[in-house]
């Protein structure tokens, strides 16, 4: 079925900052499809994104759509920036992946989806 990918995620130094999510099977390239992340309108605050296009990008940026067969799923997230001073890293704090497209979501949606009602 359709299966949409968005990260929560905080960009230290406010830039366009990102990660990489590659399924099993790819060859990491750290390009491309492979971006997640790279929303750079973001002012140093924990957000909700999905795939960016650069410093001029507003998050949430567009949706990752993927066709996953029934059973298990693997990938690797990777990051794309780093420093040599961890205080500058960009930090990911939950990766989601809900069925179906058309929900962004929101850290008021947070506990619904994490079952905590």
């Amino acid at each position: 079925g359709l299966w949409t990918v968005w990260a929560r995620v905080r960009y230290p130094t406010g830039s366009d900052q990102s990660f990489a999510f590659v399924p099993a099977g790819q060859e990491p390239t750290l390009q491309g499809d492979q971006v997640l992340g790279n929303c750079g309108r973001n002012d140093r605050k924990w957000h909700w994104t999905a795939r960016g296009s650069g410093s001029t990008t507003v998050p949430p940026g567009r949706s990752i759509r993927l066709q996953l067969e029934e059973g298990s799923f693997s990938f690797r997230i990777y990051g794309r920036e780093s420093s040599e001073n961890p205080e500058f890293t960009p930090r990911l704090d939950l990766l989601l992946l809900i069925e179906g497209d058309g929900i962004v979501p929101t850290d008021a949606m947070l506990p619904r989806l994490l079952g905590q009602n």
